[in-house]
């Protein structure tokens, strides 16, 4: 059992302390030197999304607009062919009424 207090005490190796105290402060560098790179390719990917997101918000803006002026055309065209049905309807009738008359 040891009976004084020098006899308790561990040895301090400072060359020891110095190397890890060294070694801590690398890592901790190159930590946040790791930090600081993830938090610029993140800053570079919430630009990426946004720019993304602004593209895919105006693709859908003219998709509308491009299927709004097909289907006003496709109903201006539908209207048309329905008057021109109308026409040719009462030319067949003609027809058949001068037809008739020839004979």
């Amino acid at each position: 059992m040891p009976n004084t207090e020098s006899e308790t005490m561990v040895p301090l190796d400072v060359g020891l302390f110095e190397t890890l105290d060294t070694r801590a402060v690398e890592l901790a560098n190159n930590f946040n030197a790791i930090v600081e790179r993830l938090q610029k390719r993140m800053v570079l990917m919430a630009t990426a999304t946004s720019d993304a997101e602004g593209v895919y918000k105006a693709s859908i803006q003219e998709l509308s607009t491009e299927i709004d002026q097909c289907t006003n055309q496709m109903v201006q065209l539908i209207s048309q062919c329905d008057e021109l049905d109308k026409d040719l309807s009462q030319l067949s009738h003609l027809s058949k009424q001068m037809s008739k008359i020839d004979r």
